[in-house]
C-alpha cells in the first residue's frame, strides 16, 4: 500500500504527488489491465472454387458450395478450418434441405471421388446434388442435415445460398 502524508507530499515533486495518488486508486504500473473479450474470428479465406463457405461447428471445418447453373448441380467440397486442405470423408452422402419460395426441396449429395487427388468413393472431400430448379434459382435457404467429418458429426447446419454462414 502506497501511503503520502500531507507534509512529505509538500516538499516532493508533483510529479512523485501523481505516483502516490495512482497507487492509491489502483492504477499503479504493476496491475494488468482488464482484457476485452475475443472478438468474432473475422475470416479472410477465399473460396477455392469462388463458391459459397459454409462453417461447420466453431471454424472447425468448411463446406464450399459450388453451384452450376448449366446441369442444376451443386456441389460441394471439403475443407479444413484454413479452407485450403481438403478433408476426406467416408460418408456415403449427406443431405442438404432448400427452401424455395416456403416449399422445402432436398438435395441428395453423393461422393464424387477426384481421380486426380487418389480419391475413392467412401474415401472423398467431394460430392454432387442434381436438381433442375437449381438451373433458374440463385438464391434460398438451406439446411445441411447432417455430415460426418473425422470424429465429428454436424447437424442441421443452416445458412442462406449464395451468401453462406461465414461472418465477414
Amino acid at each position: 500500500m502506497v501511503r503520502c502524508g500531507y507534509a512529505l507530499a509538500m516538499k516532493m515533486r508533483p510529479g512523485f504527488l501523481l505516483v502516490c495518488l495512482a497507487g492509491l486508486l489502483g492504477v499503479g504500473g504493476c496491475a494488468k489491465p482488464a482484457r476485452k473479450a475475443d472478438p468474432a474470428p473475422q475470416h479472410p479465406y477465399r473460396a477455392p472454387h469462388q463458391g459459397t463457405i459454409v462453417v461447420l461447428g466453431r471454424d472447425e471445418f468448411h463446406v464450399e458450395f459450388v453451384r452450376d447453373p448449366q446441369t442444376g448441380t451443386l456441389t460441394a467440397y471439403l475443407f479444413d478450418s484454413t479452407v485450403k486442405i481438403p478433408v476426406r470423408s467416408k460418408s456415403s452422402g449427406f443431405e442438404v434441405v432448400a427452401t424455395v419460395g416456403g416449399e422445402k426441396r432436398p438435395l441428395a449429395f453423393t461422393p464424387q471421388p477426384d481421380t486426380a487427388r487418389n480419391e475413392a468413393p467412401g474415401d472423398t472431400a467431394r460430392f454432387t446434388a442434381q436438381a433442375d430448379w437449381l438451373k433458374s434459382t440463385s438464391k434460398f435457404e438451406a439446411e445441411l442435415s447432417s455430415i460426418k467429418l473425422l470424429n465429428t458429426t454436424f447437424l442441421r447446419v443452416k445458412f442462406p445460398f449464395p451468401a453462406g454462414n461465414e461472418k465477414h
